[in-house]
Formats: C-alpha cells, sequence, structure tokens
C-alpha cells in the first residue's frame, strides 16, 4: 500500500480503490490473450474487422449502461466490461480462425 500512496494519502480512497483489482487484473490476462488473436485477424480480414470491432464495442456500452446506469451495480462489476470487451473479441477472432475462409486470401 506504500507505493499507492505516492499518488493519494487519501486512505479511505486507497481502500475503495482495492475492490477494483481483481476485476482489472483479470481484464488483463483476457487482453493478453485476446489481443494475439485479433492481430491475427486483422491483417487478413479488414472490411470485417470493423464488424469485430462494433460488436465489441456495442456489447461493451451495453454492458456499462445496465450494469452503472439502469442497475447501479458497484464499481468492481462495472469494471468487468473490460472482461466483457475482451471476451467477445476473443470469441469472434477464434471463431474467425476456426470457421472463416482466410484460408485463401492473398496477402
Amino acid at each position: 500500500m506504500a507505493v499507492l500512496s505516492i499518488f493519494t494519502n487519501d486512505k479511505d480512497l486507497i481502500a475503495a480503490s482495492l475492490s477494483t483489482l481483481p476485476p482489472i487484473l483479470l481484464a488483463i490476462c483476457l487482453f493478453s490473450v485476446a489481443i494475439l488473436t485479433i492481430f491475427s485477424v486483422s491483417g487478413p480480414e479488414r472490411h470485417g474487422f470493423l464488424l469485430y470491432e462494433v460488436t465489441c464495442i456495442v456489447a461493451y456500452l451495453t454492458y456499462i449502461y445496465f450494469t452503472a446506469i439502469k442497475l447501479e451495480y458497484p464499481l468492481p462489476v462495472i469494471w468487468l466490461a473490460e472482461s466483457v470487451y475482451w471476451i467477445i473479441a476473443f470469441t469472434l477472432s477464434a471463431l474467425y480462425l476456426k470457421y472463416g475462409n482466410w484460408k485463401l486470401k492473398k496477402i
């Protein structure tokens, strides 16, 4: 906790922010796997990649809207939106790699 205190001395703020660390760490772990599949798809599939991004962003914003505004969940639950984004991005990219016609693309 001494490392955090270089940014703020407010112990209540530090204590309140600790509950958001698990969802953020989960999102970072998911990011490290998902970004590899996203990069592998973004090269051969330029036009379809926009659809992936739009789908992920719509799901991300929908999750945030319902958890933060409609249901008023606590902050750690809202931070799970990052994981939702990376799970959807990974799933769409993995499905394209498994079932898509990427093998027929000429780069």
